[in-house]
């Protein structure tokens, strides 16, 4: 094995004298391979360009409307299964296998009520695998432009989605903000 657990050759199938049957590799597989060893590490970005409504204790996932990053969109020439940014959908696409880091930013109106402002991180549109709040000040109230900031290290699947949602107990309506670049969703490959 090489330095960090990887293969030497990470398409060896072991000793083909072996009574074992060689493995097979997919397609995908290969491409991954193909684009790491040209130096291509899959990660983008999006963000949004304007603020958003979020209802009183709903979860609502948040609009983005900008491709800061696509990588390997960006190298692949134009190739739509490289592309990691899905705007329509407002979500990022793992199209590689393997380990990840998600975050998302997420800053708030201040607003005049409630006591929570969340940033939740939701996998493939059902399971929330990391969640980020803004701190309440100590008067109980929150600084102005609370933002929220979540992430994790994740281990994706192929084609596997992110999402960022808002969630707050304000008495009604609450604005995102547009500061610290945000709001923004990333999806970084860090390994197999």
């Amino acid at each position: 094995m090489a330095r960090g657990g990887l293969r030497a050759d990470p398409l060896a199938v072991g000793d083909l004298e072996s009574h074992k049957q060689p493995q097979r590799v997919s397609a995908s597989t290969l491409r991954g391979f193909h684009i790491l060893s040209e130096g291509i590490f899959p990660n983008g970005r999006i963000k949004a360009t304007s603020t958003q409504n979020i209802t009183h204790l709903t979860d609502t996932k948040i609009n983005f409307d900008t491709i800061v990053k696509d990588s390997p969109g960006d190298e692949s020439g134009g190739d739509a299964d490289g592309a990691m940014a899905d705007l329509t959908n407002e979500r990022l696409i793992a199209r590689h296998a393997g380990w990840y880091i998600a975050a998302g930013l997420l800053p708030w109106n201040q607003g005049s009520g409630g006591d929570m402002r969340q940033a939740r991180l939701r996998l493939n549109g059902t399971t929330f695998i990391a969640s980020g709040h803004a701190p309440v000040m100590g008067s109980g109230a929150f600084d102005a432009n609370p933002t929220c900031f979540a992430w994790v290290t994740y281990q994706f699947d192929r084609d596997d989605y992110i999402e960022l949602l808002g969630l707050h107990n304000n008495v009604s309506a609450l604005a995102t903000e547009l500061v610290v670049d945000g709001p923004w969703l990333a999806l970084t490959w860090v390994g197999l």
